[in-house]
């Protein structure tokens, strides 16, 4: 219902859209994150142990295989989110941009740059913006 009153927000819909993705992309993230620690709790139960008999072993060799199984399956799900992580920040820079006078230059730039913690841009946007000012301070004092 929420999304559906989205859709007359105009233009801020789409990044509300992109801002709900992210964090539903780092929930997912975070659940294989746990799904993996399973595995290291499994072994931990067996670890300590100084000796095993043939059943014990066998029970080791088991919880290690399904060990191993479960680490194999969370991989390809945490590059998947990481992937999808990527293409929503491309996708917010790129409305973000859209809605910019920034000059078609520097919007590549800032689109293809690297993720950084500090802000969907990086370093990168303090940069792009500083240039943008002083050639906007250049133009005013020779007119």
């Amino acid at each position: 219902m929420k999304d559906m009153l989205l859709l007359g927000m105009g233009d801020l819909g789409p990044l509300l859209w992109i801002r709900r993705l992210h964090l539903n992309i780092l929930q997912s993230a975070s659940a294989v994150n746990n799904l993996a620690l399973l595995p290291f709790a499994l072994v931990s139960l067996l670890a300590g142990r100084e000796a095993y008999g043939p059943e014990e072993a066998a029970r080791c060799l088991t919880v290690s295989r399904f060990s191993s199984a479960i680490l194999q399956l969370c991989q390809p799900i945490a590059v998947s989110a990481g992937r999808h992580m990527l293409w929503a920040t491309m996708i917010l820079r790129a409305i973000w941009l859209s809605h910019t006078a920034v000059p078609e230059r520097e919007r590549a730039s800032l689109v293809q740059g690297p993720l950084a913690p500090d802000g969907i841009f990086g370093p990168r946007f303090s940069e792009v913006l500083a240039h943008q000012q002083s050639v906007l301070e250049n133009r005013s004092r020779f007119r």
